[in-house]
């Protein structure tokens, strides 16, 4: 290795333990950049992300008074659709930003051009008494690839008086009292037409999250998806193999997923003529919706008269573990940032627990601080079952968001239709998935 490339490692090597220092309160921190012992990092920063440029306003305003001394940030929003390809074209043609917000479905695609945070000053130890287990996904053979900043865990939404209605007095705790309790909420005409659903099961097309109803699914049943191998570096696909809990989870899971839209079964509550889940959810014609926690906000905007609450998703009963899916986003410093000194201030900061609770009350995201998930009187009525999922919640590694949504689209479509039988649909699934994470 050349003489400046070990000086560079060496430098960001030591900006990286100053950051995680300042992260932990090893070090106190300043009320002003200036004063900090970071040597006057200055300078402007430039972060990107997909979180709302709105819900991030006030942070940005608070670090650039209150923590920023000479340095100051500025925020652009990303639209996710685009953003892993305006990331690319950023590294490629230039102007990358000094810090994104690097998400578990762009970790393979970019843990090589974030400057990774190495165990040396920030341990193993010290990361996992700090997060939550789902921040795992951040984790290498030798770093961690950011600071994790913020979680959005699936949770059930339901329609209070769609329950109170049918005399149903709480949500279900276990798929099993989840079954029973769909047919009671579905209603149906003479002509088995479906006029109001129980739950938004079995389709992918009409159905939000889909793919992430069936990752939830799967965690519960000990079924990683994807695990990375710390011997050799690399990520592969685990999804058709068997786990402690099931020899197959993943057809296991699918064949449960996909009963809700098979006529012939009690728990028949979809099809593909239904509106999307959301839209459905919203009007008052679906009870139960599974969704992220950042939509609470969202659902009460469209319409502020739904008569909504949420709950920790159903469990598998008899486990010893409660289990959800959430996506989770950490703050990374990119190689190819111009001013990394600043940028190491920057990610610290957002990072301490000084900014990321007030934000994470503003946008509706959960803490991944353990320190952190503690309900307090300043929260929202459904912060205490959020919280609690984010505690309970596990992510995995997505090798491309669009990609894998038509993979695991493809899955059940395949099923649906006949052309393949559920362990043929599974297996080639995991093998699309190795491929993908091999490229």
């Amino acid at each position: 290795m050349k003489n400046f490339q070990i000086i560079l490692l060496v430098v960001f090597g030591l900006l990286a333990g100053l950051a995680a220092a300042f992260f932990s309160g090893a070090i106190e921190l300043p009320t002003k950049a200036s004063d900090s012992v970071t040597g006057g990092a200055a300078g402007k920063v430039i972060m990107w992300g997909t979180v709302s440029s709105r819900d991030l306003r006030e942070t940005i305003e608070f670090f650039n008074k209150q923590l920023g001394g000479e340095v100051t940030l500025s925020y652009v929003e990303k639209n996710p659709l685009t953003f892993e390809k305006d990331l690319l074209d950023s590294f490629a043609f230039g102007g990358t930003p000094d810090v994104f917000l690097l998400s578990n479905d762009l970790i393979t695609l970019y843990s090589d051009k974030v400057i990774e945070i190495p165990y040396e000053g920030f341990t193993q130890r010290m990361f996992s008494d700090t997060y939550i287990q789902a921040a795992d996904v951040f984790k290498t053979e030798t770093g961690i690839l950011g600071y994790p900043f913020l979680g959005d865990p699936m949770v059930m939404f339901y329609n209070k008086d769609h329950f109170d209605s049918k005399g149903i007095v709480a949500p279900p705790k276990y798929w099993k009292d989840f079954s029973t309790l769909v047919p009671e909420l579905t209603e149906k005409n003479e002509l088995l037409e479906i006029k109001k659903s129980g739950v938004a099961f079995g389709e992918s097309k009409n159905i939000k999250h889909f793919k992430e109803i069936l990752l939830a699914m799967n965690i519960q049943l000990g079924n990683n998806v994807v695990v990375r191998d710390f011997n050799k570096g690399l990520y592969t696909s685990v999804f058709s193999g068997k786990s402690l809990i099931s020899a197959k989870p993943a057809e296991e899971t699918l064949k449960f997923f996909l009963e809700f839209s098979n006529p012939l079964k009690s728990v028949y509550s979809w099809n593909k003529s239904m509106p999307d889940s959301l839209t459905a959810f919203v009007g008052g014609d679906l009870s139960i919706y599974f969704g992220f926690a950042s939509e609470i906000p969202l659902i009460t905007q469209i319409n502020p008269n739904l008569n909504f609450d949420i709950a920790n998703i159903p469990q598998v009963e008899g486990s010893s573990n409660t289990l959800t899916y959430s996506k989770i986003y950490a703050v990374s410093v990119s190689k190819a940032s111009k001013n990394p000194q600043a940028s190491f201030y920057v990610a610290g900061q957002l990072a301490n627990g000084q900014i990321a609770a007030p934000f994470s009350l503003v946008s509706g995201l959960s803490p991944v601080r353990r320190d952190l998930l503690v309900p307090t009187a300043s929260v929202t009525k459904f912060t205490d079952v959020y919280y609690k999922s984010a505690i309970a919640s596990r992510s995995w590694i997505d090798p491309s968001y669009e990609k894998t949504n038509i993979i695991f689209s493809d899955m059940v479509e395949n099923v649906l239709s006949g052309l393949k039988d559920y362990s043929k649909s599974v297996t080639d699934t995991n093998a699309e998935l190795k491929a993908l994470l091999a490229r």
